[in-house]
């Protein structure tokens, strides 16, 4: 019993010694990055292909990063704009492919990427991936409205850029950019439009949920819009809901057509006596599901005839 008393509080103080480790281990994992340096070039056929380099800092153990990319908007029509993304390829600094997932949550793409050896670290991924529809098109000028770095970042920003390349002999561009929390029209940042280049960078770091907006405009003429067929498809895709209702009623009237229909019925012909070896009292139970007086009365006299 003396020796179980003693071995009992040894036994504690080891529990307590193994939260500490871990509340310290847990308080010691940090996730900061360093530099979001983004490029992006449009081309006339009215896709953009975007290459990302994260250079993050990793403290404690992690597995890797995610990054999250708006894909859905609202029109002003308060209808839904779905940009159709596909990627190219994640990569690390030395070109090597790194394991990667990704799903859809809500409004947003979410890349899952595995980084090696993310441990007490400086690691740099780099993503390369195509928007179909990024540009949106308007009656006297295109419009590039993109969200750089994204604003949904657990870890703080140290410092954003991004460089937009346009095709050639683009006129008329011009360019503004918003930092700050989702729907802040902050602008702390610089803006360099040169020839057919746009730089963007921030003046200072982004903090938690904190991202970089640039909306870049220019003449009609250098991209291509899409086809009426093609922005029938992109709407369909995006607003798929609102052609159930067309779907359903399409299904319902092929279900009536083929099985809710009466059949045909041929040509009735008025017949004044009773049909053969039935007796009055039959057929007036048969017409009104009754055997009454008048029915039976009718079958008496028929039977004395």
């Amino acid at each position: 019993m003396l020796r179980l008393r003693r071995r009992f509080p040894l036994c504690l103080l080891a529990f307590i010694a193994a939260l500490l480790l871990a509340a310290s281990t847990t308080l010691a994992r940090d996730l900061t990055i360093q530099r979001f340096d983004e490029t992006v070039t449009v081309n006339p056929n009215g896709t953009i292909e975007v290459t990302e380099i994260i250079e993050a800092r990793f403290t404690g153990f992690w597995h890797g990063i995610y990054r999250t990319i708006p894909v859905e908007y609202d029109t002003p029509q308060h209808l839904n704009y779905s940009l159709l993304l596909e990627p190219l390829s994640v990569t690390d600094d030395d070109g090597h492919a790194l394991k990667y997932e990704q799903k859809r949550e809500g409004r947003y793409l979410k890349f899952k990427i595995s980084v090696p050896d993310a441990q007490d670290t400086t690691k740099t991924v780099m993503v390369h991936y195509r928007i179909l529809n990024a540009i949106r098109f308007f009656d006297d000028h295109d419009e590039l409205y993109w969200n750089v770095t994204g604003a949904e970042w657990d870890a703080p920003i140290r410092t954003a850029s991004a460089k937009i390349e346009f095709p050639d002999g683009v006129t008329g561009l011009h360019a503004t950019a918003f930092t700050g929390a989702y729907g802040s029209r902050e602008s702390d940042a610089q803006v360099e439009t040169t020839g057919n280049i746009v730089q963007v960078g921030t003046n200072h770091p982004l903090s938690y949920r904190e991202g970089l907006t640039v909306v870049a405009g220019w003449d009609k003429g250098f991209v291509h819009p899409p086809s009426a067929a093609a922005k029938l498809a992109l709407f369909f895709r995006s607003n798929w809901p609102l052609f159930l209702p067309v779907v359903a009623f399409f299904i319902m009237l092929w279900l009536w057509w083929t099985r809710g229909r009466d059949p045909e019925r041929g040509s009735i012909a008025v017949q004044y006596e009773p049909p053969d070896k039935l007796t009055p009292g039959e057929c007036g139970t048969l017409v009104d599901n009754e055997a009454a007086m008048r029915d039976i009365t009718a079958t008496l006299v028929d039977l004395a005839v």
